[in-house]
């Protein structure tokens, strides 16, 4: 029996959204004379967007034999024999879940995910479920929960300044 994990399409009513903002924010900067509010508007547009297409294309399916993984515009099928453990990645808003295979390269999963604009309310319970997924008198997966690092800690300033430059320059530009 496959059974398959989707980002959650409620995801969506946050990343529509804010996919309109990016070029509103665009036209706003152009107005203002503000080049780096055209570079946020960029970036916050093809955020969202990943998010939209993660949200349309990712799933990850588990099979008898295996795992096999879709993002946007890559497909990955690793046997269950080959999956060494999971990893539960943290991030700056939430985590995502990746899995190690035998000669130590890893795979990023379409789900369970959980972010700034990506909420996965099951998230733990798919995490359960993928754990114990190899079947065929397969022991369960080993998990590793990795402690946060310096990654979050760098994201989290480069959007304080990130913001601060836009907000600085939208303040700072004359009509």
């Amino acid at each position: 029996m496959v059974q398959r994990l989707n980002p959650s399409w409620r995801n969506a009513l946050v990343s529509v959204p804010v996919l309109a903002a990016g070029p509103a924010l665009i036209v706003l900067a152009v107005q203002v004379v503000s080049a780096t509010g055209v570079y946020a508007g960029f970036a916050l547009s093809i955020y969202a967007l990943r998010n939209v297409f993660l949200i349309q294309c990712g799933t990850t399916a588990l099979w008898p034999d295996g795992i096999e993984n879709r993002l946007v515009g890559a497909t990955a099928s690793v046997p269950w024999e080959q999956v060494e453990r999971l990893i539960v990645v943290p991030t700056m808003f939430g985590r995502f879940l990746q899995i190690e295979v035998a000669e130590g390269s890893r795979v990023t999963l379409a789900a369970p995910r959980s972010g700034l604009l990506a909420r996965a309310k099951d998230f733990d319970r798919d995490l359960r479920l993928i754990q114990h997924a190899p079947g065929g008198g397969r022991a369960r997966l080993k998990l590793e929960r990795s402690a946060l690092t310096g990654q979050p800690s760098f994201q989290a300033l480069l959007l304080v300044v990130i913001l601060g430059a836009v907000i600085f320059a939208l303040s700072h530009t004359g009509p």
